[in-house]
């Protein structure tokens, strides 16, 4: 779990965002809030963790992973009008759901319900997976799923394993030190120039050259 802020205040003042994560099935929730509160925390631990997932300690490593992500998803959709941020709250969560994460092999949404989300699109244009669905075979499917699901978690659980250590494999050979000398073209954070982060979370992180 982690906290996001200060963005450009939006409807209610809202100005900062929490964020908590599943640590298997990178499975997110969020909350903007005016303020925070140790009220506002419990509530929202209570809500979003206690009472509707298991808890998984080491998720706290997937916060800043998890925030780079939401922060990219609101940039590209709120554009010059950062004030609306709250409104695309909700796609950008909904977007990081359904989108399969290369570790498992399959989206935080399949591996929480055991099934894959009806996307917006395929509700006004059925896809031919929707189109060949009838009420009564979706239920039975449904309960299948559902059934397999366990197996289902244990198959992306050995994904993740193999991915972590093709990853730290392929780092340890890659990595080079790179060095800059005088006169070399670099990008400069932001907080050097603006240190107070007057344009809030959403605005670029570096700058130049």
């Amino acid at each position: 779990m982690d906290l996001l802020g200060p963005f450009p205040p939006a409807s209610g003042q809202r100005r900062f965002l929490i964020v908590g994560i599943d640590y298997f099935t990178k499975w997110l929730e969020a909350e903007p809030l005016a303020s925070i509160t140790e009220k506002q925390v419990e509530g929202f631990v209570w809500k979003n963790i206690i009472t509707s997932s298991v808890a998984h300690p080491q998720a706290n490593g997937l916060a800043e992973v998890t925030n780079r992500a939401i922060l990219e998803g609101l940039k590209k959709r709120v554009s010059n009008a950062t004030t609306s941020w709250v409104d695309e709250l909700p796609s950008v969560l909904w977007a990081l759901r359904t989108t399969p994460k290369t570790p498992t092999g399959e989206s935080p949404y399949s591996l929480a319900f055991g099934t894959e989300a009806v996307l917006p699109p395929e509700v006004v244009f059925p896809t031919l997976r929707i189109q060949s669905q009838h009420q009564e075979e979706s239920d039975q499917q449904l309960r299948r799923n559902l059934d397999l699901l366990e197996e289902k978690r244990a198959d992306a659980h050995l994904r993740a394993l193999a991915y972590r250590r093709a990853v730290v494999k392929i780092y340890n050979q890659q990595v080079r030190p790179k060095r800059v000398g005088p006169g070399d073209l670099v990008l400069r954070k932001t907080e050097v120039s603006d240190p107070t982060r007057s344009r809030g979370k959403l605005a670029p992180n570096w700058e130049g050259p």
